[in-house]
């Protein structure tokens, strides 16, 4: 998250949502009640339930994290961190002592940890959305 912009607990039909308080008629469109309001750096150090459980790091692993170049331009304002994947991936995961986790191997495939081992890790995102609608863990507006 931005540690310097609003975010807010939102609550949209049956789900509750933590987002940035600018983008939540953009991703909800008009239907969603706020119920508590945040500047990202108070989230800072917030657990969350990882959206899966292929492994189990030895340290504190699923938690929010703070940076500015989180931008709300688009989607919800809070970003994903894998620090195996990309400079400020990286950067943050070394700032918070995250564990370095790789669920793809070498070749681009997913790694054996999870239920698509061997497929290319690009043909293997409809696959994941997939997973994650089926459980109720995946929103999907269009212009995100």
């Amino acid at each position: 998250m931005n540690p310097s912009e609003t975010y807010v607990k939102v609550q949209s039909g049956e789900y509750t949502y933590y987002m940035a308080e600018a983008l939540c008629e953009k991703v909800l469109g008009e239907e969603f009640k706020v119920l508590e309001r945040f500047v990202g750096k108070d989230l800072e150090f917030k657990e969350y339930e990882p959206l899966f459980d292929f492994v189990k790091p030895n340290k504190k692993a699923f938690y929010v994290t703070c940076d500015n170049y989180v931008t709300l331009t688009d989607g919800t304002g809070v970003v994903h961190i894998a620090p195996a994947f990309g400079e400020d991936d990286s950067k943050v995961g070394r700032k918070y002592d995250l564990p370095f986790v790789q669920l793809v191997n070498g070749a681009g495939e997913m790694t054996e940890e999870t239920k698509w081992a061997g497929t290319f890790c690009k043909k293997a995102d409809p696959l994941i959305l997939t997973d994650l609608e089926e459980r109720g863990s995946f929103v999907c507006r269009s212009g995100i």
